[in-house]
This record gives structure tokens, C-alpha cells and sequence, in this order.
């Protein structure tokens, strides 16, 4: 017999032009959800145009949250602003 292996769901999210300190509480519990119903998400960062250390690091700790769950984050579409912040703070290794 083989063991059927299913893909689990894929959640793709869009985040707003701002991602700080000013609205990352709100971003958490939507990036969070899915990956606690068992889903991989992919999320879309095209549209962020003012990002700071607090939201690179909700993106790093959603990251490490699917990990320890056995789900799978992604991020496309990266935005001249994230890849300024991420390439400054060294983070190319979780964004690249």
C-alpha cells in the first residue's frame, strides 16, 4: 500500500502598503490564521511601500512559525522598500 501525501491548502495574502510597528498586530492574526488551520500561505509583498524592523520581523516570525508547524510560508513580489530593508538588515537568506 502507498501512503497517499496530500498538499495542504494554499492561502495567498496581499499585505497593505504599511507594514510597522503601527500595524502589525493586525497583520500577525491574518498571517497566523491560516498557518493554524494547517495551510501554506504565500505572501504577496508588491504592495509595501513603508515597512520597518518590526515588520520584517513579523514576516521572520511567521516564517519560523510555519516551520516549527510543518507548513510553508513564501513571500513573492517583493517591493523596492522590503528588498532595501531586508538587504540593509541581512535578511536576503530568509527573502531571497
Amino acid at each position: 500500500m502507498t501512503e497517499r501525501t496530500s498538499t495542504p491548502p494554499l492561502r495567498r495574502l496581499r499585505l497593505p502598503a504599511e507594514l510597522t510597528c503601527r500595524t502589525t498586530a493586525e497583520q500577525r492574526d491574518r498571517l497566523l490564521a491560516p498557518l493554524s488551520e494547517g495551510c501554506d500561505i504565500e505572501v504577496d509583498l508588491a504592495t509595501v511601500q513603508c515597512i520597518d524592523a518590526v515588520g520584517l520581523q513579523l514576516l521572520l516570525t511567521c516564517r519560523l512559525h510555519a516551520l516549527a508547524t510543518g507548513r510553508r510560508m513564501r513571500t513573492t513580489g517583493q517591493s523596492a522598500a522590503v528588498r532595501e530593508l531586508v538587504q540593509r538588515l541581512g535578511g536576503a537568506d530568509y527573502f531571497g
